[in-house]
């Protein structure tokens, strides 16, 4: 993270950071600071929605890669999905990168609801409610 205030914020709220996963201890709720990555959660498989040029979204597949079950994959967009790696995946996460519009995302589920008869559980690590203001000379 990079805001010393939110830093300082978490830690005084009891949040321990580490700069590797296998620091985490076992059963611990894990929040990532990288944008889009929603708590930790266990899936065969971790869809990254997002550009393949974004640093971003390849950080995210990268993060999402290690916490998960060890597969994840960076989609550009639903049909670029590879059908075949969903073979036997029961759990399936998806999130998308910073950039990412949200039309991808729900495009995506789209595609699998139908193929598949989907469970959809939304998890929300924050809401983003930042506003940035017009410096003066420009309102």
């Amino acid at each position: 993270m990079h805001n010393r205030t939110v830093v300082e914020r978490l830690k005084a709220q009891g949040a321990v950071f580490v700069e590797e996963l296998d620091e985490v201890p076992v059963a611990a709720q894990v929040v990532f600071s990288a944008h889009g990555v929603p708590k930790s959660v266990r899936a065969e498989l971790v869809v990254v929605i997002g550009s393949p040029n974004s640093h971003n979204s390849q950080r995210l597949r990268e993060v999402a890669e290690r916490a998960s079950a060890g597969r994840a994959t960076l989609l550009p967009r639903a049909d670029s999905l590879d059908w075949s790696a969903l073979d036997g995946v029961r759990t399936l996460g998806l999130t998308a990168g910073a950039s990412a519009p949200e039309t991808l995302v729900q495009e995506l589920l789209g595609r699998l609801a139908e193929r598949y008869t989907l469970s959809v559980e939304e998890r929300r690590v924050t809401e983003e409610n930042v506003v940035f203001r017009l410096a003066a000379p420009l309102n």
